[in-house]
C-alpha cells in the first residue's frame, strides 16, 4: 500500500490521534489535531452524523478522498484492551483523486461533446420540419402580401388544411375577397362620378352656349329695333 502511488497516506491512530502506524514508519508519533480547518467537515458535527470519508484538498491545491474507518473493540480484542472502551483508534487513508478525475473528465468530455452533437441534430431536425411544415406553408403569403402593398388584388392562397396556417389562409382569402368586392364598389363609384361630371361639363357647355345666343339675339334686336327709331325719329324732326 505504502509504494502505491494512488494511496497518499495510511494511518493507524490511537484515540488521542497519534500515528501508531504507517507504512515505512512515516510520520509515526505525530499528533494529529481534529481541531484543525481541514478536518471540521467533520469533526464539526455531531460524532453520530459524522461521514465515513469525505473529499478534501491537501497541501499542494490536489482534491483527496479521505476514509475514515473506526476499529471497534471487538471481543478477540477485549483480551489484551480495556474491554470498557468501544472504540480502539482509528484507520485514515488518503486517496488521490487524479486517477479518477482524468476519466471522468474524459467521460465528461465526450457527453458534452455528444450532447451538442445531439442538440445540434435536434436542431437541423427541427428546422428541416419546420421549413417543411410551416415556412414554406408561409412562403405562399408573400406574393399576395406584396401584391396588396403594391394596390393590386392579390391571387387567393391555397392551403385547405385544418390547422392555423390553414385558417389563415382562410381568412386572408376571405379579406381579399372583400378587398377585390370593395374595390369593384369603388370602382363603379368612380365611373359613375366620371359620367356625371362629364354631363355636367356638357351641360355647362350648352348653357353657355345658350347664354352666348341669347346674348347675341338681344344685341341684334336692340341695334335694328333701336336703328328703326333713329331712322323714324330723324324723318319726324
Amino acid at each position: 500500500m505504502g509504494n502505491n502511488k494512488d494511496i497518499q497516506s495510511v494511518y493507524l491512530l490511537d484515540t488521542d490521534g497519534r500515528v501508531i502506524f504507517a507504512p515505512f514508519e512515516k510520520d509515526v508519533g505525530q499528533h494529529l489535531d481534529n481541531r484543525d480547518a481541514k478536518c471540521m467537515p467533520c469533526h464539526g458535527k455531531p460524532v453520530d452524523q459524522r461521514p465515513g470519508s469525505i473529499v478534501v484538498t491537501d497541501s499542494h491545491g490536489q482534491q483527496v478522498f479521505r476514509s475514515m474507518h473506526p476499529i471497534e473493540n471487538a471481543p478477540e480484542c477485549k483480551q489484551c484492551h480495556d474491554p470498557d472502551r468501544e472504540v480502539l483508534g482509528l484507520l485514515l487513508m488518503d486517496l488521490s483523486m487524479a486517477s479518477v478525475q482524468e476519466p471522468l473528465a474524459a467521460d465528461l468530455r465526450e457527453d458534452v461533446t455528444w450532447g451538442v452533437a445531439a442538440v445540434l441534430v435536434t436542431i437541423l431536425m427541427t428546422y428541416g420540419v419546420l421549413s417543411r411544415l410551416v415556412l414554406r406553408r408561409l412562403d405562399k403569403f408573400a406574393p399576395a402580401i406584396q401584391s396588396l402593398h403594391q394596390g393590386r388584388v392579390p391571387l387567393a392562397v391555397t392551403d385547405d388544411t385544418p390547422d392555423e396556417i390553414g385558417r389563415l389562409a382562410a381568412a386572408f382569402n376571405m379579406m381579399t375577397g372583400e378587398v377585390e368586392r370593395r374595390s369593384g364598389e369603388n370602382a363603379a363609384l368612380a365611373e359613375g362620378l366620371r359620367r356625371e361630371s362629364l354631363e355636367r361639363s356638357q351641360l355647362l357647355k350648352r348653357l353657355i352656349t345658350s347664354q352666348e345666343d341669347e346674348r347675341q339675339r338681344v344685341a341684334r334686336e336692340l341695334h335694328d329695333e333701336l336703328g328703326q327709331y333713329l331712322s323714324a325719329l330723324g324723318l319726324c324732326a
